[in-house]
């Protein structure tokens, strides 16, 4: 491109960037950050340097590691406050294995138990996470795993619950297409898939065949 031949273009073109960097910077403030109640780990110092935000434990600021929507936090601390006994699903809750750093070198950004998709094909963006029982004695975490569906209008409609109380700390949650996969290890080959219904509008398990499989699981260990 000549810049002398073209100089009256750049320009416009220019100012039209400057507009729009404008404009992501607005949506980005009307965003803000999260306000989930993201409990640390007990050797976790909650004023460490992160995003943080409020809402922890009397009231103290918390670390936020997914960088959290407002309507996805307001989703999780409904869920919460329906759920006491659980709490949301941490990075250092996973066992570290070779496989886990694998995956980790795939993704970049990896959380085990926390990934976005659009899993219903509506065109909007859903999630998946991970929840830990606290109230559940022994050496070993026990997991649930929630699926929270767009309501298109900013908001999550009503959590589903696809398993219950099972072996996560070497596995991790996935989203592929319309399919929620939980992975209980990552040193094996085997996962559980879970499709959306739209005729049902429910998720439904998968078996190997591709067929749904009834009756649907829900508590797997």
């Amino acid at each position: 491109m000549n810049p002398a031949g073209r100089r009256s273009s750049g320009g416009l073109r220019l100012a039209a960037f400057v507009c729009a960097f404008a404009a992501a910077g607005a949506w980005g403030c009307r965003r803000g950050p999260s306000r989930l109640t993201v409990e640390p780990a007990p050797d976790e110092d909650p004023h460490a340097s992160g995003a943080a935000s409020p809402g922890g434990a009397a009231g103290k600021p918390i670390l936020d590691p997914f960088s959290l929507t407002r309507a996805e936090s307001r989703s999780i601390d409904l869920f919460l406050s329906k759920n006491p006994s659980l709490r949301l699903a941490r990075d250092s809750d996973a066992k570290g294995s070779d496989d886990a750093d694998d995956v980790a070198k795939l993704y970049g950004v990896y959380h085990p138990y926390f990934v976005r998709g659009d899993v219903n094909d509506d065109g909007s963006l859903d999630f998946a996470a991970a929840f830990v029982d606290r109230q559940k004695p022994g050496p070993d975490l026990w997991f649930t795993v929630v699926v929270f569906c767009s309501d298109r209008a900013g908001g999550f409609r009503a959590p589903e619950t696809l398993e219950r109380e099972i072996s996560l700390e070497r596995g991790d949650l996935s989203i592929d297409r319309d399919c929620v996969i939980v992975t209980p290890d990552l040193g094996e080959d085997s996962n559980r898939r879970y499709r959306w219904n739209s005729l049902r509008r429910q998720f439904e398990f998968v078996s190997d065949d591709d067929e749904t499989a009834e009756p649907r699981p829900i508590n797997r260990i």
